[in-house]
């Protein structure tokens, strides 16, 4: 086909759970609804201006409509849905988006994340995948993350920081940095939380977290044009 045929991909919202699985937080509805969460204030939402972090530095930022650098986190969290709604485009099957909000996560015992996208006709798709317990996903030049100010309690005993990562905050070349705003390629994982609560550590084998390309040479398509990667990560990890 011509290039005007080459339409991206969506790119996968990703719900991960590093430290296994968090008993109330089995759907969408139930992130959304949680009181803890919604009321949670954010630590500082930010964005790496100078490049991929790492290693540039991070600059506070307040991101459109929030107005304001530290909002309740359940603000952030709409926000960066809608940042993924949005990539779907106007393909997206809005039944089948409703009723994926209300569906119970397919799950896996240990640490794992659920992939949430949306196929060429709109129809929305899960599925869960096992991840490494040091899961972490770097922060891409001119996006965002944001980390929670307080730890969800579960009826498990245990508490969870809150990280969002949102890689299609901003798009094309001028305003999304040097990756124009694509989503996250799937084996680009490093070893920390960047712009989180732990320093950064870098690696993961032979990946290391500023490894994802500023795309290919020659009009080529980005890889993210034909495989999915990761538009949003929601990352609940055990304190």
């Amino acid at each position: 086909g011509s290039t005007g045929d080459h339409r991206p991909t969506p790119g996968a919202l990703a719900i991960s759970f590093p430290s296994g699985p968090v008993p109330e937080l089995n759907s969408l509805s139930a992130i959304f609804n949680s009181s803890q969460l919604g009321k949670a204030p954010v630590d500082e939402t930010q964005s790496p201006r100078s490049g991929d972090a790492p290693p540039a530095a991070f600059s506070i930022i307040t991101l459109p409509v929030l107005d304001n650098p530290r909002p309740p986190l359940g603000h952030a969290l709409r926000f960066a849905f809608y940042d993924w709604i949005r990539r779907c485009g106007s393909q997206l099957n809005v039944r089948s988006l409703l009723n994926a909000l209300n569906t119970t996560f397919p799950s896996l015992p240990g640490p794992h994340r659920v992939l949430i996208q949306a196929s060429a006709s709109g129809d929305i798709s899960m599925k869960a995948e096992p991840i490494a317990a040091n899961y972490a996903l770097y922060v891409s030049h001119n996006q965002w993350s944001a980390a929670s100010g307080m730890a969800f309690a579960s009826t498990n005993g245990s508490l969870y920081d809150v990280l969002i990562k949102d890689f299609v905050f901003q798009a094309g070349r001028q305003m999304g940095g040097i990756h124009a705003g694509e989503p996250l390629g799937p084996a680009r994982v490093g070893t920390g939380d960047y712009g989180g609560a732990q320093s950064a550590t870098l690696g993961d084998n032979t990946q290391t977290a500023m490894s994802f390309p500023t795309g290919p040479a020659a009009g080529e398509q980005r890889p993210t044009y034909t495989t999915t990667g990761i538009a949003v990560d929601i990352k609940f990890r055990k304190r």
